[in-house]
């Protein structure tokens, strides 16, 4: 049987451009494979490393990056991995100015490099995948869109920095034109993808800055991945907010394509548990959907809900892969030390049901 084409749209946003490397990971897990990805900014070098297919590296990538790694900046100024002012590093500040006027924006010379020392331009030829973005001509204030085939060998680096020269930093100059971010006209670049002529189309949104243009799904199977924790900002290459990204947007992505349940929270199911649980509410089900919050009184599945209230309630972490004893488990103990009134009822009576039916409950 032929494979149905998927097209990729990566959305621009910064730092938080690790939440599309998490979800290239479930897209490997979910076998979903892609003739075509485009992108705006940091959607761009990613749509790059995907095209070239090395996930690993990509990962690599993005666990050693830091703010020193896209833009010049003395070191006494990052400290994990993002900007850091003191009255003790205030002249290496002046150094940072000095270096801006001089250039008109912060340098982006480490950012070329690194782009030229991962990516493998002859490779991703090669390849064959389709690979597109978008950027801005500043002095004929208009926007250009190209694909790989219409980008002449040897300075696919440089079009992929000018695609991703965020506004701050210095223009980036190709053939004498000068370049910035493509996030200013088109951030979510769909249509590049839908004029191409692709109609099974992935977009992973980030909540980036920039033009987030309606897409015209008409004639197309779209699916829509965003963001469902707003974690980080632009310029903050924390490690930790990193890593919590990329799994994020592993999470998110497994959970839109039915992988995972959860509303706010993803944990993998276990059926006996789900049985068990769905038989303690059957007397108690229709008085418990008359006490949910609006936002979920209209949902079928009353054992996701009352697990999610329960956990949000409680304060468990969000952003993890829970199996659904493990996030029952967790939200049990923590109501053991719990020292607020439950002002949710139906909250308040899940959780007196599990800590009267834990015995029964068998938790792996």
């Amino acid at each position: 049987m032929k494979k149905e084409r998927y097209a990729l749209v990566l959305a621009g946003g910064g730092a938080k451009g690790a939440y599309q490397i998490g979800a290239w990971k479930a897209f490997l897990e979910l076998g979903i494979q892609f003739d075509a990805v485009a992108g705006a900014s940091v959607g761009a070098l990613n749509a790059a490393l995907i095209a070239q297919g090395d996930y690993k590296k990509a990962d690599e990538l993005w666990d050693a990056i830091s703010l020193d790694k896209i833009v010049w900046i003395p070191q006494d100024l990052v400290e994990q991995g993002k900007l850091y002012v003191s009255k003790r590093n205030l002249r290496h500040l002046k150094e940072l100015n000095k270096s801006i006027i001089k250039h008109g924006g912060l340098d982006s010379t480490p950012l070329l490099n690194l782009i030229k020392s991962t990516l493998n331009e002859k490779g991703i030829r090669e390849k064959g995948m389709d690979l597109g973005l978008v950027t801005f001509n500043v002095g004929k204030l208009k926007p250009v869109e190209l694909f790989l085939d219409s980008i002449p060998e040897g300075r696919l680096a440089d079009y992929l920095l000018a695609s991703a020269s965020f506004p701050a930093f210095r223009r980036t100059t190709i053939d004498g034109n000068k370049y910035t971010d493509g996030g200013i006209y088109d951030n979510i670049p769909y249509r590049l993808i839908k004029n191409r002529g692709y109609k099974n189309i992935i977009v992973v949104d980030i909540s980036g800055a920039g033009i987030n243009r309606r897409p015209d799904i008409i004639g197309t199977t779209t699916t829509y991945i965003k963001n469902s924790v707003d974690r980080g900002g632009i310029l903050n290459f924390n490690p930790e907010i990193l890593k919590s990204l990329r799994t994020l947007g592993y999470l998110d992505t497994l959970k839109v394509f039915g992988r995972i349940k959860g509303i706010k929270y993803f944990y993998h199911d276990v059926e006996h548990t789900r049985k068990k649980i769905g038989e303690l509410l059957s007397t108690r089900t229709d008085k418990l959907r008359e006490l949910l919050p609006g936002d979920y009184e209209n949902r079928k599945d009353l054992v996701e809900v009352l697990v999610d209230l329960s956990a949000d309630f409680l304060g468990l972490e969000i952003i993890r892969e829970y199996t659904l004893d493990e996030i029952v488990a967790d939200i049990i103990t923590k109501s053991h030390s719990l020292r607020k009134p439950v002002k949710i009822p139906s909250v308040g009576y899940f959780l007196k049901l599990l800590n009267e039916n834990l015995t029964s409950l068998k938790l792996s």
